[in-house]
């Protein structure tokens, strides 16, 4: 059950977060939804091996929290910078 909140929760949540901001970014013109997808590519899974090592070692809501924050955080902030400036 640790594993199910600490792990597998943010991993889907990143990846919720990141494929809204892909499909909200299509044909628009902008690399914001490309951005997305390798900030993804590499930040799901990395955050995911985080969040299994910190687990095991000792299960606490607030790291995997602030482990699991960042992706989520630049990805929208690209997203509202695209809508914001026009890029």
């Amino acid at each position: 059950m640790k594993y199910l909140l600490h792990v597998v929760l943010p991993l889907l949540i990143q990846l919720a977060v990141t494929g809204g901001v892909m499909l909200a970014t299509n044909g628009g013109g902008s690399f914001v939804g490309l951005a997305a997808m390798l900030l993804g590519l590499y930040g799901i899974p990395l955050t995911a091996l985080i969040n299994l090592l910190l687990t095991r070692q000792q299960p606490r809501a607030g790291r995997t929290v602030l482990v699991s924050l960042p992706v989520p955080l630049l990805t929208l902030a690209m997203l509202v910078a695209a809508i914001t400036l026009r890029l």
